[in-house]
């Protein structure tokens, strides 16, 4: 993996993330990092290469989410330095500009049933077409701003990203999007190393989104373990 990115680059991109956090949460509304930073916050690794900043927003209502999201992200803290770069039905896209160049910032908004808040962890019960149980856990996870300051964000479960990583690397997950690249793969070395409950993977994994109905949760691991090993 690459080293990590310069402090200044660094400090931009948890400084927007922050941003856009602050400005989306609500009692409806809950703002979830994700891609490489939530992996980082979730392992305290500090070899996780970052491209852009990820996150989900988890909400009851996507096209009441998107409209406020636009309305207050477009009059915040990032005002004058964001363009919008996309938008799609449940996706928005924008280009910041820092003094290190364009950042992306890309969100990704879900729709859930029922939110069920315990402690700090709040898991999400989805909207499901085929009946199936859908559910993702999400945990408060820290991550280091620079040697002075961190930022704290909310983030899957190590087990969920785990099962997810899992998934995309097996070649058997639904809906996948794009080809695995090898960043994939590193990362889902990185999260397997981490300590976690391979049990809880695997439940994670039968409610996850993207496990097909007629697969073994179980074998979809193993075969991306075997996968990884075989490189």
């Amino acid at each position: 993996m690459r080293e990590r990115l310069p402090t200044l680059t660094r400090e931009h991109d948890l400084s927007i993330a922050a941003s856009a956090r602050d400005a989306i949460d609500s009692k409806q509304d809950f703002f979830v990092l994700t891609g490489s930073y939530s992996i980082e916050a979730l392992t305290k690794g500090e070899e996780v290469s970052h491209n852009d900043i990820d996150a989900n927003v988890f909400t009851n209502d996507i096209p009441r989410s998107m409209a406020r999201a636009g309305l207050v992200l477009a009059g915040g803290a990032l005002l004058n330095a964001m363009r919008v770069e996309n938008v799609k039905p449940n996706r928005l896209e924008y280009a910041i500009e820092t003094e290190k160049g364009t950042r992306d910032l890309e969100i990704q908004f879900i729709e859930y049933d029922n939110a069920v808040i315990t402690n700090e962890e709040i898991r999400f019960r989805l909207n499901s077409k085929s009946g199936k149980e859908i559910i993702v856990p999400t945990v408060l996870a820290t991550l280091d701003v620079n040697a002075a300051a961190e930022e704290e964000f909310r983030v899957k479960s190590l087990e969920f990203a785990v099962a997810t990583w899992a998934l995309r690397i097996s070649g058997l997950a639904l809906s996948q999007k794009r080809p695995v690249r090898q960043t994939d793969i590193d990362h889902f070395v990185f999260l397997a190393q981490a300590s976690h409950s391979n049990e809880g993977v695997i439940e994670s994994m039968r409610l996850h989104p993207q496990m097909p109905e007629n697969e073994s949760p179980r074998r979809v691991f193993e075969i991306a373990l075997e996968k990884v090993d075989n490189l």
